[in-house]
Parts: C-alpha cells; structure tokens; sequence
C-alpha cells in the first residue's frame, strides 16, 4: 500500500530511526514521542489493525516490546 507510512518506512522510502529490523518486524523512534523512548513495533506484511496481525508475529512483537521497555 503506497500511502501507507509503516510500509513507507519499512521499504526505505519514508526516514525513521530504526531500532530494530528482522524478516517479519520493524521498530522505530516515535517521530512525537509521548515519553523517552516511545517506539513504534510493526509488521513489515501490512494490516489494518492488529487483530489481522498472525500470532506469531503478534507473540514476537509483545517479546520485543517486553525487551524494550526493560
């Protein structure tokens, strides 16, 4: 999806600060941080919302945020 900015980022089309970047996932600084270090977790494969987001990537996501936040 061309307009979308998660897809923008994940392809290099769009500029994030990347802090994470796997097959399935990307994690980027929030560019309006609501706190220090708000990160924004996604999966490369767009959805709309997360309830379309396959578990395993749903479970590798809440991990990876879990390790983030320590």
């Amino acid at each position: 999806m061309s307009d979308c900015i998660l897809c923008q980022i994940q392809k290099g089309e769009a500029k994030a600060f990347k802090v994470y970047d796997d097959e399935d996932l990307v994690a980027v600084m929030h560019p309006f941080p609501a706190n220090n270090g708000h990160i924004i977790i996604f999966a490369k494969d767009h959805k709309m919302s997360i309830a379309e987001v396959e578990d395993a990537h749903l479970s590798k996501m809440f991990s990876l945020a879990q390790k983030f936040s320590a």
